[in-house]
């Protein structure tokens, strides 16, 4: 009889990340697989040689995360299930837990080439060659990592995390040009990645280094360029690009550069940078360029090195675009240095009368838009710098009697509010007036007389403002104390009002920063933002509560950027119940659009992967593969267990295998009244492999193998004289017969196995006494392995020849012991 294909598609397991991460606590699955291990093994110690037994006792152990024990299991079934996609998949999943790379590579190539990669839904071998590529990293063993990552690249697995390791991994070989390619690409995916940009930023500025180094500009512009593309607040890229810039000379370009890189510059590069910005400036003012120099004139403000050129070089610059006030502030910085500096002096005296004009022309047009006080303000600086200017006295002695004119009229229009009975109207012409003379005595009588006869509307708001203060409506009780106020500014009942509630708000600032920073302690983010946020409500101008705020929401990005990482990785290795969990942590923590959006598409991802499984649930039940299909539909429950299409299957699911199980127990009984022994064992375990405790199948088992014991037992036995007479077509016949009555008989694979060797090497019984003198022969010339293999023919031959199995043991005790020496 052939060997027992595979019946029931075995269960399949997403790969597990292999990196540090959240853990979880034991859920009901975890209870589920402890029972499943339980009743394999109770069924085992019925039917030991069940390699179908073995092997689903395996998958349980690597559901259970006992991947050491699954590998043990699923080992000892491989030999009847080595040509099954899914057995060399899931013992290279077993092997990549446990970190034996090399082993699961193998396994995993065999499920490749046996298909699996056209089933991506069903045996993702991306995610695990991304596992493995994990394991390698961990090992430092960059070389590998970078083969299996190209391998998730080529089987469509996780893009982004596969392309992040391997920039990572040229990066550290030194091979930049590859690395930015992965990064490139992965920015393209995610273009807020900030570690992407981070990566590909120091690649390209450290590439503009070296061809700084080496002397090639072209190439470090290129470099610097792309630098700043990939971080736009670069200070360091834009200094390097200012200073290629001059030294090409140009300098326009080298000062727009150099002013924006200043801010954030480290002190070590800033003195160059002044130096080069004070050439740049002094040659655009010799070219006539005065605008295009003027940005040197702040950069060079704090220069110690040199401070008198830079301010005359400013004051040469304000000169030029006609900003005398600012010329004259800069040449007399330099004479307080050098007092005798004639080039100093000479520029100061054109500063000054271009200032005394500057201000003239500010007085007349103040002037004739009646604005007389400012107008005064600015002819009376002019006539400062410049006593001998005609015209401005003559605008300051007009502005003058135009004021004392506008003056007198308000008063008059303040008079006649007043005795026609309308006080607010008279104070504000009053002020109007104070505006223009604030020291007159009259204005202050007329205002004084106007607020006491505001008085009785003051004392009102006084008493509304109090109220409400009294009520806890502290923000209008301030609106209504500041209407006092700015009808009687010396109301010291409405100042006191205002200092209260001020004290107030100070000590609720002060007890919301007490709770934002205990909760900040805590790991209470959100607390401590609603209380930061609260702190800032009632004082926008509190730095120590936005300072906390900040922190606070600096810890919120930081936690969010974390729970979205595993959430990525979660979802790029198929954990999609753990991405599920990740997504939401960070949606708590921040409620932000793109979070949002992102869960969004993943929830579609996860919809459309659930109906991919409950498609090939449905496919495998009607196949009756209901051990696979159960393995599927588990799939889909760790993805979403309340999803309602999922409980329908599982609930048709179980009446289906209830009804194969109650169909399979009523043949093999039908098989046994038959006395088809062979049958009715192969209908128990196929009972078995859906239901491993049914009490009915184990008691039938036990029943057919003892009935069978005797037949198989001949049959072996037979076989066994057959080989012995060296008519081994006899004995594979009395062995297929054996087979077939107990397809999982170890024994007589073992005999088979051993006929298929006899047969391949030739050898006969005969043999025996020549090959066994060959072993000593070998042994006594040294080749202890040689008689080893030699001696192991005899055993082929004739399993029960002492004397060669006590030879070999002897071989190899002399093989330990040479070993042994040649480790000291």
């Amino acid at each position: 009889m052939a060997m027992v294909s595979l019946r029931i598609v075995i269960p399949l397991l997403l790969s597990i990340l292999l990196a540090a991460g959240p853990v979880f606590a034991a859920s009901p699955e975890d209870s589920l697989q402890n029972l499943a291990i339980e009743r394999y093994r109770q069924a085992l110690n019925v039917d030991s040689d069940n390699s179908m037994l073995h092997y689903y006792l395996g998958v349980a152990l690597l559901n259970r995360g006992l991947n050491g024990e699954a590998v043990e299991e699923l080992r000892r079934a491989y030999r009847d299930l080595a040509d099954s996609v899914e057995a060399n998949y899931n013992l290279a999943l077993a092997l990549s837990r446990t970190g034996d790379v090399d082993s699961a590579q193998i396994y995993l190539n065999r499920a490749e080439e046996l298909g699996a990669a056209g089933q991506p839904e069903l045996y993702p071998l991306a995610s695990l060659a991304f596992n493995l590529a994990l394991v390698c990293l961990d090992r430092d063993d960059l070389a590998e990592a970078e083969k299996l990552l190209r391998k998730v690249l080529a089987l469509g697995g996780p893009q982004i995390e596969a392309r992040r390791l391997l920039g990572d991994i040229y990066l550290r070989q030194g091979r930049d040009r590859l690395a930015e390619q992965q990064w490139q690409q992965v920015l393209a995916a995610r273009p807020d990645d900030e570690t992407a940009r981070d990566y590909l930023f120091t690649i390209r500025f450290n590439r503009g280094l070296a061809a700084l180094n080496e002397k090639k500009p072209v190439e470090a512009e290129t470099a610097f360029r792309l630098a700043l593309a990939t971080d736009s607040q670069s200070s360091l890229a834009r200094y390097y690009l200012g200073y290629l810039a001059y030294q090409r000379q140009d300098w326009e370009q080298a000062l727009s550069l150099l002013r924006d890189a200043a801010p954030e510059l480290p002190g070590s590069a800033r003195e160059s940078l002044n130096a080069m910005v004070y050439n740049c400036a002094a040659t655009l003012l010799e070219q006539g360029k005065p605008l295009a120099a003027r940005p040197a004139v702040e950069l060079l403000a704090d220069s110690k090195t040199t401070a008198v050129q830079a301010h005359f070089l400013a004051g040469n610059i304000h000169l030029a675009l006609k900003e005398y006030s600012e010329a004259r502030r800069e040449f007399q910085l330099v004479l307080e240095q050098q007092p005798g500096n004639p080039e100093a002096i000479l520029n100061l005296v054109k500063a000054d009368q271009g200032a005394a004009e500057t201000l003239y022309q500010a007085g007349r047009r103040l002037y004739r838009q009646g604005d007389y006080r400012a107008a005064i303000d600015q002819l009376q600086a002019a006539l400062a710098i410049n006593p001998n200017h005609t015209m401005a006295r003559s605008y300051l002695e007009q502005s003058r009697e135009d004021l004392e004119q506008k003056f007198r009229k308000l008063l008059a229009e303040s008079r006649d509010a007043m005795s026609g009975g309308d006080p607010q109207t008279a104070l504000e012409r009053t002020r109007q007036a104070l505006g223009l003379r604030p020291d007159d005595p009259v204005a202050r009588e007329l205002e004084r007389a106007a607020v006491a006869a505001l008085g009785r509307q003051i004392e009102n708001l006084l008493t509304d403002a109090q109220t409400l203060l009294s009520a806890g409506s502290d923000r209008e009780a301030e609106a209504l104390f500041r209407q006092v106020l700015a009808l009687d500014p010396d109301r010291e009942e409405a100042r006191a009002g205002l200092q209260q509630i001020s004290h107030e708000r100070l000590e609720r600032v002060k007890r919301y920063l007490a709770d934002g920073d205990k909760a900040l302690e805590a790991g209470h983010l959100a607390g401590a933002r609603e209380a930061f946020r609260a702190a800032l409500a009632l004082d926008p101008t509190s730095e120590e509560a936005r300072r906390g705020l900040d922190r606070t929401e600096a810890m919120v990005a930081s936690l969010v950027g974390e729970e979205l990482q595993w959430a990525r990785r979660a979802r790029q290795t198929g954990h999609l119940a753990q991405a599920r969990e990740h997504y939401q942590k960070a949606l708590t923590l921040s409620d932000r659009a793109d979070i949002r959006e992102e869960l969004s598409e993943f929830e579609a991802q996860s919809d459309h992967r659930i109906r991919e499984l409950l498609t090939a649930g449905d496919r495998a039940m009607e196949a009756q593969k209901f051990a696979h299909a159960r393995s599927i539909l588990a799939r889909a429950e760790a993805i979403a267990p309340e999803h309602p299409e999922v409980r329908r299957q599982r609930a048709v699911l179980e009446v289906r295998v209830r009804e194969r199980v109650d169909a399979l127990l009523q043949q093999a009984a039908a098989l046994q009244q038959k006395q088809d022994h062979a049958g009715a064992l192969a209908a128990y375990r196929r009972v078995l492999d859906l239901e491993p405790d049914s009490a009915t199948a184990l008691a039938g088992l036990r029943r057919e193998r003892a009935d069978l014991k005797k037949q198989l037992a001949g049959l072996l036995t037979a076989g066994e004289k057959a080989i012995g007479r060296g008519d081994y077509q006899e004995a594979e016949a009395r062995l297929r017969q054996a087979l077939a009555l107990d397809p999982y008989s170890t024994a007589t694979k073992e005999k088979l196995k051993r006929l298929r060797e006899l047969r391949r090497t030739g050898l006969t019984p005969k043999d025996v006494p020549r090959l066994y003198l060959e072993g000593i022969d070998l042994y006594t010339r040294g080749h202890y392995e040689e008689a080893v293999r030699t001696w192991r023919q005899v055993l082929n031959l004739d399993p029960d020849h002492e004397k060669a199995r006590m030879n070999i043991e002897k071989a190899r005790r002399k093989l330990s012991q040479i070993e042994s020496f040649r480790h000291d």
